[in-house]
Parts: structure tokens; C-alpha cells; sequence
């Protein structure tokens, strides 16, 4: 009898340089994921086979970014901008971490040099380990937010023969005080897999609201407006479906919008179809950690650097807060929808709060989806109508989220 020999598993975990920029990689069969150390950013998410293989479905900018913890205003003003932007847009790409605060820090605070977007998309992380055995690939990262007293630590996963990446970020209070701060996950996706005709930005969405100061005078949407998810006030007094992106060429907009929950899981999530690829990239994660979008589109509006009016962008950022108009304002203008948009951190507290990103091929005549949800150790991807389900092999959910079996169950 033949004796056929068993594949080799392919799954890796190691240091790599990405546009010039050091990072690490974490990589199987399937996917692949590119943690960057300067800020921290998840800078890309690529399938390795199907129809765009090894295309990073993430948002990449077409400037040559830098280490943002090199940015200098004398240097670097005239490159990427002023601070407090100018920091951050010097090393941004993809998916950034925005702790502490989201948005703009104060006018103090930006003359004592904080960035826009909190201290941890600016600053350097540091490797705490590395690892690639079993089938299992683990990378553990660290930074600070060192004005607010608080430590971060992202640990992320990957397994072999799935096209999952399962995220844990833990956040500890070094001080003695209670510490009020936003929490944002800044995703943001764009060509060539975001695109107009081909695309659709998809979620749960339920009650909506604009950005109430405008957009640099090119604003797509009327401000400080109340909506229902997708069809939003538009600046020409129509209506304006906000999943379809870059609808509106040379402008742009934020809204927030408020999530429901898979109602047996108690999941949210966002995504981006592409029916053309036929493929369907996105993130799922609890809705009691994060129950806001906040959808920033940048479509060839911003002339100024380092957009030079060529970027096309779209931010779904699933977040503590309703928008990023920093912490002092989260606080003073209150809850919104009866929803806080802060959150309490005990002196000397600790909270964790996980997600998942995920790829999936998809059929092409899909247009939407109706939910992602947790089932068992999948996550179950329905289509346009409740017959229509992908299921994702998902052994680490058990792992990110050890009651979700139990919920189930009851």
C-alpha cells in the first residue's frame, strides 16, 4: 500500500519589513496579517489564494509613511501635515489603535505634543513574544499611553487552515485614579478592494448621526443630523446611501452610527463585500465593548498634505465613543442615544475587550449580508436571504470569548 505523505503545515509568525517600515507577520494557507511597530498599525489583511491573492484588503496610502515616533514638525510639516495630525498621518496605515482619546486632543494637549488619535498610534511598540508551533501562530506586542498612566498589550492569533485572526487587546491603569477614555478601533479600507460600483460597506446600523462640524467646507452630509442607518441627509438636500462608497467625488463626511447584536451571540461587526471579487473581509466583535461606527469617508477632498486630493479612504471604526471629537468633549456633551461615549477605567483596573478579522470568498450575485454571528466554533456569515450561509472555521473563540459556549447552550 502507498503511504501518502501528509502536508507540511504552513504557519508563521516573524519579523519582516513592510514599505520600509519593521513589523512582524503572522501568516498560514490562507491569510496573512502585518503588524507594523511604529503605532502599532495592522497595516495589512490579505488572502493568500482565490480570487486576490495576497492584495491587502486594508487601506494603504499612497505616500511613503515613516516610524511615527520620527516625525518632526520641522522636518516633516510640510510632508504630512501640522501636529497633532501630522504625527499620526506620518505613520498611519490600515488599522490604528486609538486609546485614550479619539479624535483631537485639546489645545493644551496638542502644545504639550500629543497626537491626534492617542499616544499609542504614535509611539513605538515593543515585542514581547513571538511564536509559531502546533498550527498555532501567537504574537504579543506592547505600548503606553504614557499621560494617561495606561499600558496596552494587543496579543494576536492565527491558526492553521482558517481565515481568521483572532485580536485581544488588554488595557491596565498603572495610576491611582479612575481613569475616564475612549477606545476606538480604527479600521479603514479602500481601493483597490473598496470600490465604487463593485463594493458595499456593511453592518448592523440602527440610529445615525452626522458629524455636527462639517468637512473643511466639502462636507457630503448636512451636519449634526439624525438618521437611520444607511440613508443619510445629504449636503444637497437628498437622501444618500452611506454604504455605497465614493459615491461623491471631492467630498467626504463622518456619521456615527449606533449597532444592533446578533441576537443569540450577542455579536456586531463591520465588513466591506466586494461582489465582483466575490469576496468578503470584515471584523466581528461584542457589541457591549464596542456599540459605535464612526464612518469617516475621505474621497479626493482633503488638497492639503499629505492627501494632495488623490486618497480614497473609508473608515469603519467601531469604537467606545459615537465620534472622534476627543475625550474632553465625549465627556461633556454626555451619553448619546442614551449610550455613554465613555468609559471608566478603576485606578489601578484592568479591561480586555476581543475581535476578529476575517476573509471569506463569497458569490458573486450577493449584493449584502443580513448578520455574522458566533455558532459553536464558526462564525456563521448569512446572506441575502437566511438559506444563504458561509460558515468560517473558528477553533479560538472558545479562547477570545470563554462564555460565548455557554450562552449558546442556554
Amino acid at each position: 500500500m502507498a503511504h501518502t505523505k501528509k502536508n507540511k503545515s504552513c504557519i508563521e509568525c516573524r519579523a519582516v519589513v513592510r514599505r520600509g517600515r519593521p513589523g512582524w507577520l503572522l501568516v498560514n494557507d490562507r491569510i496573512s496579517l502585518c503588524c507594523l511597530r511604529g503605532g502599532g498599525h495592522l497595516a495589512s489583511l490579505s488572502p493568500r489564494t482565490g480570487p486576490a491573492p495576497n492584495v491587502n484588503l486594508l487601506w494603504e496610502p499612497f505616500w511613503q509613511s515613516i516610524e511615527p515616533e520620527r516625525y518632526s514638525k520641522q522636518k516633516h510639516r510640510r510632508r504630512f501635515g501640522f501636529p497633532p495630525a501630522g504625527k499620526y498621518l506620518s505613520g498611519y496605515t490600515g488599522h490604528s489603535l486609538c486609546i485614550d482619546y479619539f479624535g483631537a486632543p485639546s489645545e493644551e494637549e496638542t502644545l504639550l505634543g500629543l497626537p491626534l488619535h492617542g499616544e499609542v498610534a504614535s509611539n513605538r511598540w515593543t515585542l514581547v513574544e513571538k511564536r509559531a508551533q502546533h498550527g498555532l501562530a501567537r504574537l504579543r506586542v506592547r505600548s503606553a499611553a504614557q499621560s494617561a498612566g495606561l499600558i496596552v498589550q494587543r496579543d494576536i492569533a492565527l491558526r492553521e487552515n482558517e481565515s481568521v485572526v483572532y485580536v485581544t487587546e488588554t488595557v491596565t491603569n498603572k495610576t491611582t485614579r479612575d481613569r475616564y477614555f475612549q477606545w476606538a478601533q480604527h479600521t479603514t479600507f479602500g481601493p483597490p478592494f473598496l470600490q465604487a460600483g463593485e463594493s458595499v460597506c456593511l453592518m448592523p446600523g440602527t440610529r445615525s448621526k452626522t458629524w455636527p462640524l462639517g468637512y473643511e467646507g466639502k462636507e457630503a452630509l448636512e451636519n449634526d443630523r439624525e438618521f437611520s442607518w444607511p440613508n443619510a441627509p445629504a449636503s444637497n438636500g437628498r437622501l444618500l446611501d452611506i454604504s455605497q462608497p465614493f459615491a461623491t467625488n471631492g467630498r467626504g463626511f463622518i456619521a456615527t452610527t449606533l449597532l444592533a447584536e446578533d441576537r443569540d451571540s450577542q455579536m456586531a461587526y463591520v465588513a466591506v463585500l466586494n461582489w465582483r471579487l466575490g469576496l468578503l473581509a470584515g471584523y466581528c466583535f461584542r457589541s457591549c465593548d464596542f456599540p459605535w461606527v464612526a464612518n469617516w469617508e475621505e474621497n479626493c477632498a482633503r488638497t492639503d498634505a499629505p492627501w494632495d486630493g488623490k486618497t480614497q479612504a473609508r473608515g469603519l471604526e467601531f469604537a467606545t465613543s459615537p465620534m472622534p471629537l476627543g475625550l474632553r468633549d465625549a465627556i461633556l456633551s454626555g451619553p448619546l442615544f442614551g449610550v455613554p461615549a465613555v468609559r471608566c477605567l478603576p485606578a489601578r483596573g484592568v479591561r480586555a475587550a476581543s475581535y476578529v478579522m476575517f476573509v471569506t470568498e463569497a458569490p458573486h450575485l450577493w449584493r449584502t449580508i443580513t448578520g455574522i454571528g458566533v455558532r459553536g466554533n464558526a462564525l456563521a456569515v448569512t446572506g441575502p436571504s437566511p438559506e444563504e450561509r458561509i460558515e468560517l472555521r473558528a477553533r479560538g473563540l472558545s479562547e477570545i470569548w470563554p462564555d460565548q459556549k455557554r450562552r449558546l447552550s442556554h
